[in-house]
């Protein structure tokens, strides 16, 4: 019991130093999942968005064309937002 809570205590301390980072970029955060390895926090797209370096790794179609899944790492977190056209 005690290694789970030391888990979840450290991806927890990732995801308040990333909000943390994300807020300095006036970045705001709509969903957070803490239940993989690297927690993962979804974010709103933004001009922000520009000071992570994030690469695609989805995509799919739709009536207004392909929407993008982009994903970056930040502080042992990964950060991810869609790019629609």
């Amino acid at each position: 019991m005690a290694r789970i809570n030391t888990i979840y205590a450290d991806r927890l301390l990732a995801v308040a130093a990333a909000i943390g980072a994300l807020s300095k970029m006036n970045i705001a955060v709509i969903e957070i999942d803490i239940n993989h390895a690297r927690p993962v926090i979804t974010v709103q797209p933004c001009a922000g968005i520009n000071y992570l370096k994030g690469a695609r790794f989805s995509w799919r179609g739709s009536a207004e064309g392909v929407i993008s899944r982009m994903q970056a790492r930040l502080k042992d977190c990964r950060i991810e937002w869609e790019v629609r056209p």
